[in-house]
């Protein structure tokens, strides 16, 4: 799919179309977990990953769709402070923007519904791996999934794009080794 949205940005036709994902460029992440670059290198990583991984989804357009929108946030959200870059809060601050790309790109309510609900939990799933979460904490978050296998594959193609850095594993005494 990355190769649809580099042919569009060749052509300069990404603003008419996809002003979001535009707004993806330049802008910067930590290299400490994104050798692939700025916002816009990272998602077409995710965006290419994610359709390797859409044979399993439960709502494959709606993966697709997340993969595309689940860093729009990062736009509004990103800060440098000490030579330290951060996005904190870019699920939700991505929650807009995504909507109004959904508005005009796909008139399905309950697509829009699961769409913004990946992105604003896209995040979670590997924190809470690295955390430790309890069971009970990590059923919390599925039941707020609305296809909670679709999230856990928006949140693997996030860690595992190309350029991407995995966090460092750590021992959940629960449930072994997690990513």
């Amino acid at each position: 799919p990355s190769i649809f949205f580099r042919t569009l940005d060749t052509m300069h036709q990404l603003r008419p179309w996809f002003t979001e994902v535009q707004r993806l460029q330049g802008v910067p992440q930590p290299p400490r977990y994104h050798g692939e670059g700025d916002v816009w290198e990272h998602t077409m990583a995710v965006l290419d990953t994610a359709a390797e991984l859409r044979p399993q989804a439960a709502q494959p357009m709606a993966l697709m769709l997340a993969a595309l929108a689940h860093d729009f946030g990062k736009v509004a959200a990103t800060t440098e402070s000490g030579g330290v870059i951060h996005a904190y809060g870019h699920e939700e601050a991505g929650l807009p923007p995504a909507e109004d790309f959904l508005r005009r790109v796909i008139g399905e309510k309950a697509l829009h519904r699961c769409v913004k609900n990946l992105v604003a939990l896209h995040m979670k799933p590997n924190a809470m791996a690295l955390s430790g979460a309890s069971v009970k904490s990590t059923n919390r978050l599925l039941d707020a999934a609305i296809e909670p296998g679709d999230l856990i594959l928006l949140a693997l193609a996030d860690t595992v794009a190309p350029g991407a850095t995995r966090p460092a594993r750590t021992r959940n005494p629960s449930c072994g080794t997690v990513p």
